[in-house]
Parts: structure tokens; C-alpha cells; sequence
């Protein structure tokens, strides 16, 4: 019979890589987009559903799938395409109305995440292009518009508005990453290929929550049109998680290291971490691994964890481990593990069961940072 519960935090720091993958994605070549480009559209994951105003939704051939191989008639030097499909944004019937299109992500940027996104553009007539909205999901914290008198611009950033390039080509392509760095902000580069190749960068305040795509005061033909795809979001390659969440908190010296416990709360900072937790606050047992009683199935162990894809990005592996004593090794079967239900955000909880005919006399979660 369980004889004792604890929960403790066991500490295993191995230098060693960890998959790093995209936590929100979408082309147009997706099924959602087979019969077209319409509003309230929802393909890819990580996104909220696409949302048209009025003059993208009022009018004729303002808003559809095309190939952006054919922007103009020109052939483009970098296809932006997947499977021959963009999302294009026009003005067939040359309405003098601001086409716009709004997308919200799931939950809002975070340090150690880049979005990115490839637009092509034909001729310059009129202002067209993309803005990054922040957390009030109205501020503008990035925009890159192409327009005006021939020029590409880049506005709402450190340093104001800026022509990042006036040389006219009907073959262009953009790539764009937005790459937060902090919670504060982060950097951007805009590359271009085409029959004129640059690449610009500089630095941004805020964290994206959506985007606006639009096209204003342009001519009614196909000159006018711009194409986007692929939206991404992925975790950036190396980044220090860890350092950035203590950053957060202010944490310095000794009170920053992944065994130390600056709220005196008993969860070490690496456990804090790994649930989400404040920890320069004591919460109590919130969050905190807990069993719940017995069951049929036997004593019932819960605990909250990052899913699958933010644990591989932060470089965490979660572990339930029982021992017959304290000098005994850990071992990891035993136990019956049901699959993870999502409890908020990224975090989800894993129940287990642990037979009370098993020998074993204590039970801890293990988090290892590897």
C-alpha cells in the first residue's frame, strides 16, 4: 500500500539539443481555401479565423486564391506559392475603399518565438500591405506597406517610418520575420528577392496578438494586386527560454538559478518554470503536482505540464517516478498514465494512477531541463 505522497523536483541538466516546432501555420493551399478565400475562413492551427471588413466583403473580386506566378503576368523569381495557391487581395471593380482582412493568433507572441510571412507585389499604385497589431489588438507595433510613388516602407518601429527601398521591379517578393526577443520586443527583417535583391532590418516595442492585411487607393486592374502566404509561427533555434522567464521576473545571481526558491514557496524555480508559475510569489499549491484520492484504479496522481510542442521548444521532459524508499532508484512504470486534457493556454494536466498494491512508498514528478 502507498505508505507516503510527496512531490519533488529532480534536477538533470544535459546539454542536448530539442526539436523546436511551429505553434500556429497556414497557406493557402489548406482544404479550408478549396472553394475559395471568404470571411470567417479557418484553415491551418494556431490561428483564430480569418475576419473581412466591409469593402473586402462588398464588391467584386476583392478577395480570393490566385497564383502569384501570375501577378501582373510576370514571372516571379521566388514562387511564394504552395501548390500554385496564394491569398490575393485586389481591386477589380476599383473601389476607393480600404480592403482589409484581420487574423488573430491564438495566444499572443512570446520571447523565443518568430512570425514570418512571404507577400509578392506587382506594380506600386496605391498602398497595400501588412500591419502587426499588439496586445490591445489595435496599437500597430510593426508595418511594411508598398506604395506611394514607388517605395517600400516600414512604419510603427524604433525609428520611426522608413523607406527600406524606391527601386521599381515588377518582379518582388518579400519575406518578412518578426523575431521576439523579450516581452518587451524584439527585432524584424524584411528580405526581398526578385529582379532586385536587399534585405533590411531593425528593432520593434511590443508583442504581436494579430495582423492586418490591406489595400487602399489602388487601380482596378491586376497591376494592383499583392499576394500573401505562408504564416508562421515557430520557436527560434537556441533560444534561452529559461533566461527570458527570469528575465521576466526580475530574477538575478542566485535567486536565477534553476535550484533556487526566491519565494520561499518550496517549488523550486525549475518546477516554477515548467507549470507556469510566479516565482517571486507564493501561490500555494497552485499549479503544484497533487494526489487526489483513490479511486478503483487506484491512488489518483495529477499534474500540469506544458504540452508536447512548448516542452520540446523550452527544453523540458516530465517524468512520474516511484521508489520503494528514498535510497531506491526511480523507476518509471508502475503506474497507469492517461492522455493529457488541455487545461489553459499551452498548459494541459496529466492524471495517473498509482495501484495501492504497488510496493512503492513515494512518488515524485521530475522535470529535467535538457
Amino acid at each position: 500500500m502507498m505508505k507516503n505522497k510527496m512531490w519533488t523536483l529532480g534536477f538533470s541538466i544535459v546539454l542536448a539539443g530539442s526539436v523546436m516546432a511551429g505553434s500556429a501555420h497556414d497557406d493557402a493551399s489548406d482544404p479550408a481555401y478549396a472553394d475559395g478565400w471568404q470571411n470567417y475562413d479557418n484553415g491551418g492551427y494556431g490561428f483564430g479565423a480569418w475576419v473581412m471588413g466591409y469593402w473586402a466583403t462588398n464588391g467584386v473580386d476583392r478577395i480570393g486564391i490566385g497564383s502569384a506566378t501570375n501577378n501582373g503576368g510576370w514571372y516571379a523569381t521566388n514562387n511564394i506559392d504552395t501548390s500554385a495557391r496564394s491569398f490575393r487581395i485586389m481591386n477589380a471593380d476599383g473601389t476607393s475603399g480600404y480592403i482589409e482582412v484581420l487574423r488573430y493568433l491564438n495566444t499572443d507572441l512570446e520571447a523565443g518565438q518568430n512570425f514570418s510571412f512571404d507577400f509578392d507585389v506587382n506594380w506600386r499604385n496605391g498602398w497595400k500591405g501588412l500591419r502587426v497589431r499588439g496586445e490591445d489588438d489595435s496599437t500597430p507595433i510593426f508595418l511594411i506597406e508598398v506604395g506611394g510613388d514607388d517605395g517600400t516602407f516600414v512604419d510603427n518601429v524604433d525609428g520611426g517610418r522608413t523607406n527600406i527601398g524606391s527601386a521599381h521591379s515588377d518582379d518582388t517578393q518579400y519575406h518578412v520575420v518578426l523575431e521576439q526577443t523579450s516581452a518587451a520586443g524584439g527585432t524584424w527583417t524584411a528580405t526581398r528577392t526578385g529582379g532586385i535583391t536587399d534585405s533590411d532590418t531593425g528593432t520593434y516595442a511590443g508583442k504581436m496578438s494579430s495582423i492586418q492585411l490591406f489595400s487602399d487607393g489602388v487601380s482596378s486592374d491586376q497591376w494592383s494586386d499583392i499576394y500573401f502566404n505562408n504564416f508562421d509561427v515557430s520557436y527560434t533555434p537556441g533560444f534561452d527560454h529559461y533566461a527570458a522567464w527570469t528575465n521576466q521576473y526580475n530574477l538575478s545571481g542566485a535567486d536565477a538559478a534553476m535550484d533556487a526558491d526566491p519565494d520561499g514557496d518550496t517549488m523550486k524555480n525549475l518546477l516554477e518554470f515548467s507549470v507556469g508559475r510566479n516565482p517571486t510569489y507564493d501561490e500555494g499549491g497552485y499549479r503544484a503536482p497533487e494526489f487526489l484520492g483513490n479511486s478503483t484504479q487506484g491512488l489518483v496522481y495529477v499534474y500540469t505540464r506544458y504540452n508536447d510542442e512548448v516542452a520540446a521548444a523550452y527544453g523540458l521532459d516530465y517524468s512520474l517516478v516511484l521508489a520503494d524508499n528514498l535510497t531506491a532508484a526511480w523507476e518509471t512504470n508502475g503506474f497507469v498514465e492517461l492522455p493529457p486534457v488541455h487545461l489553459w493556454g499551452d498548459l494541459v494536466t496529466v492524471t495517473n494512477y498509482v495501484p495501492t498494491t504497488d510496493p512503492a512508498a513515494f512518488a515524485t514528478l521530475r522535470v529535467e531541463s535538457l
